[in-house]
């Protein structure tokens, strides 16, 4: 995991920082690559995930804010100011939609490239993982991660976690996996 993240901050480019994206929200590739710069709070550091004509999402728990640990908003940041018009990575979004297979591929050959056994949907995993690591409570690692539950009803109620409940929980995954 530090090895691919490590590489992909020092290429800096839109692909790579779409892997740090990935890696430290937990989110889907079709979420990342979606997202709009109206989808992004830089003052509070928050990525808002929600559906819109051009990228779906896969259930109703993937509607989510996923705050920003410091190595992913820098990520952010960069992104924003080097993208032009409404998409952040515009290489693979547009009014036309999503292109995540076509980035997935690309991806997939770069970490194969850095880690022989990487691949873009590892790192939705390892933030699973390293959330369980520092023994977060399963409906918060749920709420960050847009993960459904096959829990009781009273799980939708209220407004949810707080984000700085979540992004507590995201400091001590990653300071877990100790990124260079």
């Amino acid at each position: 995991f530090s090895q691919i993240v490590n590489a992909a901050i020092d290429a800096n480019d839109e692909r790579r920082r779409a892997v740090v994206l990935l890696a430290f929200t937990g989110a889907r590739l079709s979420e990342i690559l979606g997202l709009r710069k109206e989808d992004v709070d830089l003052t509070t550091k928050v990525i808002r995930i929600y559906p819109h004509s051009e990228r779906s999402l896969k259930n109703q728990k993937s509607i989510r804010n996923i705050p920003l640990v410091p190595t992913a908003f820098l990520a952010l940041e960069k992104q924003f100011k080097d993208s032009n018009g409404t998409f952040l990575f515009p290489t693979y979004a547009s009014s036309k939609g999503v292109n995540s297979d076509s980035a997935s591929a690309t991806l997939n050959k770069w970490l194969k490239k850095v880690n022989n056994d990487g691949v873009v949907h590892q790192l939705r995993h390892t933030m699973r993982d390293a959330l369980r690591a520092v023994q977060c409570p399963d409906s918060i690692a749920k709420s960050i991660g847009g993960w459904s539950s096959s829990q009781d009803v009273s799980e939708s109620y209220g407004l949810g976690y707080p984000l700085d409940v979540k992004l507590d929980w995201l400091n001590k995954a990653y300071s877990f996996l100790k990124i260079s």
